[in-house]
């Protein structure tokens, strides 16, 4: 274990989303403990990626706090992640959409893990039920594995693997609706999440939309007709949304404290996004002119 002071460690969304965001209260509560007693808690890493502990590093990051480091061994990023799940599912103890989504991670990574062990390609980085052998004679699903592993019904364990699926899809495709998710500021059953990662999209949003007014969102077999409209749909819905969390932002960010790095990744994401309006500004201009 090594203590570093404010060193830069590596984001990785994948890892992100397994840590929950707290409420603004809090995070303040979190940082006050921090900047009151040191963080004593150190910071997991692997190929120098925060694997974890995102709040405490932010902090650390922001008030340049020292930290220590421990650096954990994994062969790649499923045995990365599927220890990463099991510590949080045993210490943490999450509830509701965390539980369900890191259990499915934690799920998918133990898949391809042993995929390669019962082929014989490796061996088995964690201890396996009693009375299940790595040997081909005595092969086993990855979800017999995982049922005896979690103590839940396989049907359930896979429908949470399809489920950690779908949210990594909608993070990718709709980040927006990917934070609210997470947030618990809307709430999709599993099913219904599963069917919004498979729309485009530009259409998730809108979809989002449909689902609080309790319509049914259309599965990708069933869409609609193409609108030319409907291109623009669902970017028209979420600009709204980015212009109040900048305005949010404004108004509680003390941006004198905030560190020069986190404000100039700021500044390039804005240039950048500013940058993009003028140029659909111009080709809107285009179109009107044709």
């Amino acid at each position: 274990m090594t203590k570093e002071y404010a060193r830069e460690l590596k984001y990785d969304p994948e890892f992100e989303r397994l840590c929950p965001k707290p409420a603004a209260e809090k995070y303040q509560e979190m940082e006050m403990e921090l900047l009151n007693n040191g963080c004593s808690k150190p910071i997991k890493v692997w190929n120098n990626i925060i694997l974890y502990d995102y709040l405490y590093y932010k902090i650390c990051r922001r008030w340049s706090l020292s930290f220590h480091i421990v650096n954990c061994d994994y062969k790649n990023r499923d045995e990365a992640l599927y220890f990463t799940c099991q510590t949080i599912l045993q210490a943490e103890k999450p509830s509701g959409i965390y539980y369900r989504y890191i259990t499915g991670k934690c799920y998918l990574s133990m898949k391809h893990i042993l995929s390669d062990v019962f082929s014989g390609k490796k061996k088995c980085p964690f201890s396996l039920p009693t009375g299940i052998s790595a040997g081909a004679a005595e092969r086993r699903s990855a979800l017999s594995v995982a049922e005896r592993i979690f103590g839940i019904a396989a049907a359930t364990i896979s429908l949470y693997g399809a489920y950690a699926k779908a949210m990594d899809a909608i993070a990718i495709k709709a980040p927006e609706i990917s934070a609210r998710l997470f947030g618990g500021e809307i709430s999709f059953s599993i099913r219904d999440c599963i069917k919004l990662s498979k729309l485009p999209s530009e259409k998730i949003t809108a979809a989002c939309t449909a689902l609080q007014t309790d319509s049914p969102v259309p599965s990708v077999k069933q869409m609609p007709a193409y609108v030319p409209d409907d291109a623009l749909s669902g970017l028209t819905l979420t600009i709204p949304t980015w212009i109040s969390s900048i305005k949010r932002t404004q108004e509680k960010a003390d941006l004198n404290r905030i560190s020069p790095e986190a404000l100039q990744r700021l500044e390039q994401k804005l240039n950048d996004l500013s940058y993009a309006a003028v140029v659909l500004k111009n080709a809107i201009k285009e179109a009107r002119h044709a």
